[in-house]
């Protein structure tokens, strides 16, 4: 929005002001005449480098909106790209954990088949057990 606002604006550096119609009438002796009439035009306009100077300026805002824009979008992208990479990074440890908590359940079964079949102790089955449940 700014940046529209400033490009309208840049357009104004060039603008000379209203012009003014006017009309009078000037009293003289009184005779039955009615006076003087004047009619003109009224215009007023600036010293030339000031139009120019006003353009260089306002074109200099349009273009710090636009890099202020710029600007923006890039650290916008640049927040979605991390928290794509932190929501890649979160499901990746997600299925670590899954895989890793599988993989222990399997260790607790097969430690609980040795121990039912009489091959280990029972400290064996005890650690499969608290090493599944950490």
């Amino acid at each position: 929005m700014r940046k529209e606002k400033e490009k309208s604006l840049q357009k104004t550096a060039w603008d000379f002001g209203d012009t003014e119609l006017y009309y009078s009438v000037e009293e003289t002796d009184g005779s039955a005449n009615g006076g003087i009439e004047s009619y003109g035009v009224k215009q007023s306009i600036d010293f030339p480098l000031m139009y120019i100077y006003r353009s260089n300026y306002l074109a200099s805002k349009t273009e710090q909106r636009n890099k202020e824009f710029d600007f923006i979008v890039t650290e916008l992208k640049r927040n979605i790209y991390l928290a794509y990479f932190d929501l890649l990074y979160a499901k990746s440890a997600l299925n670590t954990v899954r895989s890793l908590d599988s993989v222990y359940a399997d260790f607790e079964r097969a430690a609980r088949l040795k121990y039912e079949k009489g091959e280990t102790n029972k400290l064996e089955m005890i650690n499969a057990v608290s090493e599944q449940k950490k």
